[in-house]
């Protein structure tokens, strides 16, 4: 992945970006990730497999420090990555001082001016299709929490999408509305 930095409205220190919530100190890499596409007929695809390569950009924001509400805790390097298909997903790790609890997060998408331009949205929570979250059921350990994408194999948990027309203009991200 290369190591190109990517501007970010959120290079500012967290206090002068807070708006509602909490912000984020959030570093951004650009990677291209190569996807296969496979061309012709399907009789041509069976017999050659004629590929070309396409490249899905994506951005990568990541958590600098570790982040406490309530008996809650997420820890440094949880990590939002976007691509430009639409796709979102997220891994970090949570903790929480209380047993049977839950972590809930809400994500919004940011412009240059930090400005909310859109919403990254979950697959499931019917009822508020902005909210992500995460059972905390045992107070002594430490959880992963991954929200890949819905088109990964074997994955059933929850998928992130965003309006992808939406990609070019994101700049920054804001975790708001996170509670445990």
């Amino acid at each position: 992945m290369p190591n190109s930095s990517f501007p970010v409205s959120s290079t500012r220190p967290a206090h002068s970006t807070a708006r509602r919530g909490w912000s984020l100190a959030l570093a951004a890499v650009v990677a291209l990730t190569p996807a296969l596409v496979l061309g012709g007929s399907a009789d041509a695809q069976a017999a050659t497999a004629t590929a070309t390569a396409t490249a899905t950009a994506t951005k990568s924001y990541v958590l600098r420090r570790d982040f406490h509400r309530g008996d809650c805790t997420m820890f440094h390097g949880a990590r939002w990555t976007l691509s430009s298909d639409g796709y979102a997903t997220f891994t970090g790790v949570v903790t929480s001082g209380d047993d049977d609890d839950a972590w809930l997060m809400r994500v919004t998408l940011l412009n240059a001016s930090g400005k909310d331009i859109g919403k990254i949205t979950s697959s499931s929570h019917n009822d508020d299709r902005t909210k992500f979250v995460k059972n905390l059921p045992d107070s002594s350990r430490q959880y992963t929490w991954e929200i890949k994408r819905g088109d990964t194999p074997g994955y059933t948990g929850p998928s992130a999408t965003y309006p992808p027309h939406l990609y070019a203009q994101i700049k920054g991200i804001h975790m708001n509305g996170s509670r445990c």
